[in-house]
């Protein structure tokens, strides 16, 4: 936003913010030209590359190896933060359950594709086209979980990206 003004000091009232949010104030009549502005400032600053949905990841892990031990253990390893993600995986799974909770996140019960137990995962704002979506199968990015819910701990799997489905 501060790149943007420079460009055009009339354009945003004020703004402010931090490294993950940001809030500004502007006038309506302004909204095309900031939208012009931010998205020529952004396409410099980051190079189009980083818009191509490739979505990173740290591999596949074996069925064995989605357990409650390995969550904890992986949560134990951070800090994580900022440009230092929490380890996250991709795999296929049989969906076994899903459902919708609060209008917009998606819960799943899970079987890997290779075997092993019954894993619960849950899909934060999932879009509206995924939550329409009756799915057999998926392929997931996702993040190793332990999820304590009524005083008991479980695996979860929050899923960061559905990446296809059958």
């Amino acid at each position: 936003l501060d790149l943007v003004t420079r460009r055009d000091s009339r354009l945003i009232a004020r703004f402010g913010g931090h490294a993950m949010a940001a809030g500004l104030t502007i006038q309506e009549s302004q909204l095309e030209r900031f939208r012009q502005l931010f998205e020529e400032t952004v396409a410099e600053k980051t190079g189009l590359s980083r818009f191509n949905n490739i979505v990173e990841c740290d591999g596949e892990v074996t069925a064995a190896e989605l357990t409650l031990d390995m969550a904890e253990a992986l949560e134990e390893a951070g800090p994580w933060g900022q440009r230092f993600p929490l380890p996250s995986f991709h795999g296929r799974f049989e969906v076994l359950d899903q459902r919708i909770l609060a209008d917009r996140h998606l819960k799943f019960v899970l079987k890997p594709d290779a075997g092993g137990e019954a894993i619960d995962a849950i899909c934060f704002y999932a879009s509206d086209s995924e939550l329409q979506t009756d799915f057999g199968c998926v392929e997931i990015h996702y993040e190793m979980n332990a999820n304590e819910y009524r005083g008991e701990r479980n695996l979860q799997l929050v899923i960061r990206h559905i990446l296809s489905s059958e």
